[in-house]
Protein backbone atom coordinates (compact mmCIF):
# COMPACT_ATOMS: atom_id res chain seq x y z
CA UNK A 1 0.00 0.00 0.00
CA UNK A 2 2.82 2.17 0.83
CA UNK A 3 4.53 1.63 -2.27
CA UNK A 4 1.60 1.98 -4.26
CA UNK A 5 0.94 5.82 -2.68
CA UNK A 6 4.55 6.22 -3.35
CA UNK A 7 3.92 5.52 -7.18
CA UNK A 8 0.72 7.60 -7.42
CA UNK A 9 2.36 10.38 -5.70
CA UNK A 10 4.59 10.82 -9.04
CA UNK A 11 2.64 9.35 -11.17
CA UNK A 12 0.18 11.84 -13.36
CA UNK A 13 -2.79 10.64 -15.79
CA UNK A 14 -3.74 13.75 -16.71
CA UNK A 15 -2.31 14.52 -20.11
CA UNK A 16 -1.97 10.27 -20.84
CA UNK A 17 -2.82 9.97 -24.68
CA UNK A 18 -1.25 7.66 -26.25
CA UNK A 19 -1.91 4.11 -24.84
CA UNK A 20 -0.14 0.81 -25.27
CA UNK A 21 -2.59 -1.73 -27.49
CA UNK A 22 -3.77 -4.38 -24.80
CA UNK A 23 -2.06 -7.89 -24.50
CA UNK A 24 -5.13 -10.01 -25.73
CA UNK A 25 -4.98 -8.27 -29.21
CA UNK A 26 -1.70 -8.62 -29.45
CA UNK A 27 -1.34 -11.88 -29.19
CA UNK A 28 -2.97 -13.68 -32.46
CA UNK A 29 -2.05 -10.41 -35.02
CA UNK A 30 0.87 -8.44 -34.42
CA UNK A 31 0.66 -6.62 -37.62
CA UNK A 32 -2.47 -5.02 -37.00
CA UNK A 33 -1.20 -2.71 -34.02
CA UNK A 34 2.51 -2.72 -34.51
CA UNK A 35 4.41 -0.86 -37.39
CA UNK A 36 6.16 -2.27 -39.85
CA UNK A 37 7.94 0.57 -41.86
CA UNK A 38 8.48 3.33 -39.55
CA UNK A 39 8.23 3.82 -35.66
CA UNK A 40 7.06 6.59 -33.86
CA UNK A 41 7.74 7.78 -30.81
CA UNK A 42 9.07 5.65 -27.80
CA UNK A 43 7.26 2.76 -27.88
CA UNK A 44 9.06 0.85 -30.60
CA UNK A 45 12.09 3.08 -30.95
CA UNK A 46 15.14 0.93 -31.77
CA UNK A 47 13.67 -2.14 -33.27
CA UNK A 48 15.56 -3.87 -35.48
CA UNK A 49 12.91 -4.22 -38.37
CA UNK A 50 12.51 -0.45 -38.26
CA UNK A 51 15.98 1.33 -37.89
CA UNK A 52 16.33 1.08 -42.19
CA UNK A 53 13.73 4.11 -41.84
CA UNK A 54 16.06 5.84 -39.42
CA UNK A 55 18.09 7.04 -42.13
CA UNK A 56 15.24 8.66 -43.56
CA UNK A 57 14.57 10.61 -40.81
CA UNK A 58 18.27 12.26 -40.42
CA UNK A 59 17.62 13.05 -44.17
CA UNK A 60 14.75 14.93 -43.44
CA UNK A 61 16.77 16.27 -40.36
CA UNK A 62 19.19 17.30 -42.82
CA UNK A 63 16.65 19.02 -45.22
CA UNK A 64 15.46 21.33 -42.42
CA UNK A 65 18.96 22.39 -40.61
CA UNK A 66 19.96 23.10 -44.24
CA UNK A 67 16.57 24.66 -45.73
CA UNK A 68 16.52 26.73 -42.48
CA UNK A 69 19.68 27.89 -41.96
CA UNK A 70 19.32 26.77 -38.14
CA UNK A 71 21.43 24.00 -36.14
CA UNK A 72 19.93 21.42 -34.01
CA UNK A 73 20.91 22.72 -31.21
CA UNK A 74 17.79 24.87 -30.78
CA UNK A 75 15.66 21.56 -31.88
CA UNK A 76 16.90 19.96 -28.90
CA UNK A 77 16.60 22.39 -26.44
CA UNK A 78 12.98 23.12 -27.42
CA UNK A 79 12.48 19.27 -27.16
CA UNK A 80 14.23 19.52 -23.77
CA UNK A 81 11.94 21.72 -22.54
CA UNK A 82 8.64 19.98 -23.54
CA UNK A 83 10.92 16.61 -22.02
CA UNK A 84 8.22 15.72 -19.13
CA UNK A 85 5.11 16.91 -20.54
CA UNK A 86 5.93 14.67 -23.63
CA UNK A 87 6.44 11.51 -21.17
CA UNK A 88 3.54 12.11 -19.61
CA UNK A 89 1.62 11.27 -22.63
CA UNK A 90 2.52 7.88 -22.69
CA UNK A 91 1.77 4.80 -20.84
CA UNK A 92 4.04 3.00 -18.14
CA UNK A 93 7.70 3.91 -18.14
CA UNK A 94 10.14 5.12 -20.67
CA UNK A 95 13.03 3.51 -20.18
CA UNK A 96 14.85 5.97 -22.95
CA UNK A 97 17.44 8.62 -20.98
CA UNK A 98 16.61 12.35 -21.28
CA UNK A 99 19.30 12.72 -24.34
CA UNK A 100 18.05 9.49 -26.16
CA UNK A 101 14.09 10.42 -25.97
CA UNK A 102 14.70 14.16 -26.50
CA UNK A 103 17.04 13.02 -29.58
CA UNK A 104 13.79 10.75 -30.48
CA UNK A 105 10.81 13.36 -30.40
CA UNK A 106 13.62 15.55 -33.05
CA UNK A 107 14.20 12.95 -35.33
CA UNK A 108 10.52 11.35 -35.48
CA UNK A 109 8.87 14.69 -35.30
CA UNK A 110 11.16 16.41 -38.22
CA UNK A 111 10.44 13.38 -40.39
CA UNK A 112 6.64 13.61 -39.88
CA UNK A 113 6.43 17.15 -40.79
CA UNK A 114 8.53 16.53 -43.95
CA UNK A 115 6.15 13.96 -44.91
CA UNK A 116 2.60 16.59 -44.02
CA UNK A 117 4.39 19.24 -45.55
CA UNK A 118 4.68 17.50 -49.03
CA UNK A 119 8.13 16.45 -50.95
CA UNK A 120 7.54 18.94 -54.16
CA UNK A 121 7.88 21.78 -51.89
CA UNK A 122 10.62 21.13 -49.70
CA UNK A 123 13.22 20.55 -52.25
CA UNK A 124 13.24 16.39 -52.36
CA UNK A 125 13.45 14.71 -55.64
CA UNK A 126 10.46 13.43 -57.44
CA UNK A 127 11.93 10.04 -57.53
CA UNK A 128 12.33 9.79 -53.75
CA UNK A 129 12.12 7.18 -52.31
CA UNK A 130 9.68 8.04 -48.79
CA UNK A 131 9.01 11.48 -49.78
CA UNK A 132 8.08 11.53 -52.71
CA UNK A 133 4.50 9.82 -52.38
CA UNK A 134 5.63 6.64 -53.27
CA UNK A 135 7.38 3.29 -52.80
CA UNK A 136 7.10 3.04 -49.08
CA UNK A 137 4.44 6.11 -48.86
CA UNK A 138 1.52 3.42 -48.34
CA UNK A 139 3.37 1.49 -45.31
CA UNK A 140 4.03 5.00 -44.08
CA UNK A 141 0.66 6.35 -43.57
CA UNK A 142 -0.58 2.91 -42.31
CA UNK A 143 2.02 2.69 -39.76
CA UNK A 144 1.33 6.89 -38.86
CA UNK A 145 -2.28 5.60 -38.05
CA UNK A 146 -1.43 2.95 -35.45
CA UNK A 147 -2.22 3.83 -31.55
CA UNK A 148 1.19 2.89 -30.01
CA UNK A 149 3.06 4.67 -32.67
CA UNK A 150 2.23 8.71 -32.06
CA UNK A 151 3.88 11.60 -30.88
CA UNK A 152 1.27 14.34 -29.04
CA UNK A 153 0.78 17.56 -31.21
CA UNK A 154 2.06 20.15 -29.01
CA UNK A 155 5.43 18.38 -29.98
CA UNK A 156 5.02 18.88 -33.39
CA UNK A 157 3.35 22.24 -33.60
CA UNK A 158 6.43 23.27 -31.41
CA UNK A 159 8.53 21.90 -34.59
CA UNK A 160 6.69 23.73 -37.11
CA UNK A 161 6.89 27.11 -35.15
CA UNK A 162 10.77 26.75 -35.07
CA UNK A 163 11.24 26.47 -38.77
CA UNK A 164 8.31 28.87 -39.72
CA UNK A 165 6.82 31.99 -37.40
CA UNK A 166 5.24 31.42 -34.35
CA UNK A 167 2.47 33.76 -35.45
CA UNK A 168 -0.70 32.03 -37.40
CA UNK A 169 0.35 28.55 -36.77
CA UNK A 170 -2.17 27.29 -34.43
CA UNK A 171 -4.30 24.48 -36.00
CA UNK A 172 -1.75 24.46 -39.23
CA UNK A 173 -0.52 20.53 -38.44
CA UNK A 174 -3.50 19.30 -37.72
CA UNK A 175 -4.33 20.33 -41.39
CA UNK A 176 -1.72 19.71 -42.95
CA UNK A 177 -2.38 15.79 -41.02
CA UNK A 178 -5.81 15.37 -42.97
CA UNK A 179 -4.64 16.59 -45.81
CA UNK A 180 -1.75 13.65 -45.24
CA UNK A 181 -4.37 11.09 -44.31
CA UNK A 182 -6.71 11.83 -46.59
CA UNK A 183 -5.69 8.69 -49.24
CA UNK A 184 -7.00 6.46 -46.15
CA UNK A 185 -10.09 8.18 -45.84
CA UNK A 186 -13.44 6.16 -46.62
CA UNK A 187 -15.06 8.53 -49.01
CA UNK A 188 -15.73 8.59 -52.83
CA UNK A 189 -14.83 12.21 -53.43
CA UNK A 190 -11.25 13.47 -53.34
CA UNK A 191 -9.99 16.30 -50.98
CA UNK A 192 -10.55 19.58 -53.55
CA UNK A 193 -8.87 23.03 -52.62
CA UNK A 194 -12.21 23.74 -51.60
CA UNK A 195 -12.18 21.60 -49.52
CA UNK A 196 -8.71 22.10 -47.85
CA UNK A 197 -9.43 25.27 -47.40
CA UNK A 198 -11.94 24.63 -45.10
CA UNK A 199 -10.28 22.38 -43.00
CA UNK A 200 -9.70 24.17 -39.36
CA UNK A 201 -12.38 26.05 -40.17
CA UNK A 202 -15.32 24.28 -38.18
CA UNK A 203 -14.93 24.76 -34.48
CA UNK A 204 -15.57 20.56 -34.28
CA UNK A 205 -13.08 19.86 -37.31
CA UNK A 206 -10.20 21.66 -35.31
CA UNK A 207 -9.08 19.30 -32.93
CA UNK A 208 -6.86 21.45 -30.92
CA UNK A 209 -9.33 24.53 -30.76
CA UNK A 210 -10.19 23.31 -27.58
CA UNK A 211 -7.12 24.06 -25.07
CA UNK A 212 -8.11 20.54 -23.18
CA UNK A 213 -6.85 18.98 -26.09
CA UNK A 214 -3.68 20.46 -26.87
CA UNK A 215 -2.35 16.45 -26.06
CA UNK A 216 -3.65 14.99 -28.70
CA UNK A 217 -1.93 12.95 -31.42
CA UNK A 218 -1.99 12.55 -35.62
CA UNK A 219 -4.62 9.23 -34.90
CA UNK A 220 -6.87 11.18 -32.40
CA UNK A 221 -6.96 14.06 -35.73
CA UNK A 222 -7.61 11.47 -37.92
CA UNK A 223 -10.30 10.23 -35.87
CA UNK A 224 -12.13 13.44 -35.47
CA UNK A 225 -11.90 13.84 -39.12
CA UNK A 226 -14.00 10.91 -39.66
CA UNK A 227 -16.48 12.02 -37.08
CA UNK A 228 -16.99 15.21 -38.57
CA UNK A 229 -20.98 16.28 -38.24
CA UNK A 230 -23.20 16.33 -41.43
CA UNK A 231 -26.06 17.21 -42.82
CA UNK A 232 -29.39 15.54 -43.13
CA UNK A 233 -28.49 12.14 -45.17
CA UNK A 234 -29.94 11.40 -49.43
CA UNK A 235 -31.31 8.84 -49.93
CA UNK A 236 -29.36 5.74 -51.68
CA UNK A 237 -31.44 6.40 -54.97
CA UNK A 238 -30.02 10.28 -55.55
CA UNK A 239 -26.04 9.53 -55.18
CA UNK A 240 -25.55 10.12 -58.51
CA UNK A 241 -27.13 13.88 -58.48
CA UNK A 242 -25.14 14.34 -55.62
CA UNK A 243 -23.42 17.77 -55.87
CA UNK A 244 -19.34 18.16 -56.05
CA UNK A 245 -19.81 20.63 -53.52
CA UNK A 246 -21.30 18.37 -50.80
CA UNK A 247 -19.38 17.88 -47.94
CA UNK A 248 -16.85 15.17 -47.50
CA UNK A 249 -18.57 13.92 -44.92
CA UNK A 250 -21.42 13.71 -46.10
CA UNK A 251 -20.73 11.42 -49.17
CA UNK A 252 -18.52 9.04 -46.79
CA UNK A 253 -21.83 8.57 -44.78
CA UNK A 254 -24.07 8.17 -47.91
CA UNK A 255 -21.14 5.51 -49.36
CA UNK A 256 -22.86 1.88 -49.46
CA UNK A 257 -21.00 -1.66 -49.23
CA UNK A 258 -23.14 -4.42 -50.84
CA UNK A 259 -23.45 -7.17 -49.48
CA UNK A 260 -20.69 -10.16 -50.00
CA UNK A 261 -23.19 -12.25 -52.08
CA UNK A 262 -24.15 -9.01 -54.43
CA UNK A 263 -20.49 -8.28 -54.98
CA UNK A 264 -19.95 -12.03 -55.47
CA UNK A 265 -22.74 -11.94 -58.52
CA UNK A 266 -21.12 -8.54 -60.08
CA UNK A 267 -16.89 -8.94 -59.27
CA UNK A 268 -15.71 -12.33 -60.58
CA UNK A 269 -12.14 -13.07 -57.87
CA UNK A 270 -10.56 -12.14 -60.75
CA UNK A 271 -12.20 -8.92 -60.83
CA UNK A 272 -11.45 -8.75 -57.08
CA UNK A 273 -8.02 -9.33 -57.48
CA UNK A 274 -7.29 -7.32 -60.32
CA UNK A 275 -9.07 -4.30 -58.51
CA UNK A 276 -6.85 -4.74 -55.37
CA UNK A 277 -3.86 -4.81 -57.41
CA UNK A 278 -4.80 -1.26 -58.88
CA UNK A 279 -5.80 -0.17 -55.27
CA UNK A 280 -8.63 -0.17 -55.61
CA UNK A 281 -9.94 -3.01 -52.96
CA UNK A 282 -7.85 -2.78 -50.17
CA UNK A 283 -8.62 -5.12 -46.71
CA UNK A 284 -8.25 -1.38 -44.32
CA UNK A 285 -10.19 2.02 -44.94
CA UNK A 286 -10.21 1.05 -48.67
CA UNK A 287 -12.69 2.85 -50.67
CA UNK A 288 -15.65 0.55 -52.69
CA UNK A 289 -16.27 3.74 -55.34
CA UNK A 290 -15.15 1.42 -58.14
CA UNK A 291 -17.06 -1.90 -57.05
CA UNK A 292 -20.09 0.35 -56.36
CA UNK A 293 -19.83 1.90 -59.79
CA UNK A 294 -19.48 -1.57 -61.40
CA UNK A 295 -22.60 -2.81 -59.30
CA UNK A 296 -24.53 -0.11 -60.84
CA UNK A 297 -24.07 -1.63 -64.39
CA UNK A 298 -26.82 -3.71 -64.46
CA UNK A 299 -25.13 -5.54 -67.64
CA UNK A 300 -22.11 -6.57 -65.34
CA UNK A 301 -25.09 -7.95 -62.43
CA UNK A 302 -26.95 -10.26 -65.31
CA UNK A 303 -23.09 -11.34 -66.49
CA UNK A 304 -22.28 -12.12 -63.51
CA UNK A 305 -25.28 -14.24 -62.82
CA UNK A 306 -26.02 -15.74 -66.11
CA UNK A 307 -22.10 -16.72 -65.80
CA UNK A 308 -22.63 -18.56 -61.60
CA UNK A 309 -26.19 -20.01 -62.26
CA UNK A 310 -25.86 -21.35 -65.84
CA UNK A 311 -22.09 -21.11 -67.00
CA UNK A 312 -20.67 -22.68 -63.97
CA UNK A 313 -19.02 -25.80 -65.53
CA UNK A 314 -17.62 -26.43 -69.48
CA UNK A 315 -20.47 -28.93 -69.70
CA UNK A 316 -22.83 -25.41 -69.62
CA UNK A 317 -20.71 -24.08 -72.08
CA UNK A 318 -21.11 -27.26 -74.57
CA UNK A 319 -25.00 -27.62 -73.83
CA UNK A 320 -25.84 -23.84 -74.48
CA UNK A 321 -23.79 -23.87 -77.96
CA UNK A 322 -25.11 -27.40 -78.77
CA UNK A 323 -28.83 -25.87 -78.01
CA UNK A 324 -27.61 -22.60 -79.94
CA UNK A 325 -26.39 -24.83 -83.17
CA UNK A 326 -29.66 -26.83 -83.06
CA UNK A 327 -31.66 -23.84 -82.87
CA UNK A 328 -29.63 -22.27 -85.77
CA UNK A 329 -30.27 -25.49 -88.32
CA UNK A 330 -34.40 -25.53 -87.13
CA UNK A 331 -34.57 -21.76 -88.13
CA UNK A 332 -32.87 -22.62 -91.31
CA UNK A 333 -34.68 -25.81 -91.69
CA UNK A 334 -38.06 -23.55 -91.62
CA UNK A 335 -36.81 -21.01 -93.82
Amino acid sequence: MEQTLREDATTSWERLCIYRVPQYLQENDNKSYFPQTVSLGPYHHGKDHLLPMDRHKWRAVNMIMARTKQGIEMYLDAMKELEERARACYEGPIGLSSNKFTEMLVLDGCFVLELFRGADKLGYDRNDPVFAMRGSMHSIQRDMVMLENQLPLFVLNRLLELQLSPQNQTGLVAQLAIRFFDPLMPTNEPLTKTNQSNIGKDKFFNPIADKDKEELHCLDVFRRSLLRPSTKPEPRLSRRRWSWKTRVADKRQQQLIHCVTELREADSPQDVSYLHYCGIIEHWLGSDLEVDRNYSRKWNVMKAVLKHKYFNNPWAYFSFFAALVLLVLTLFQSF
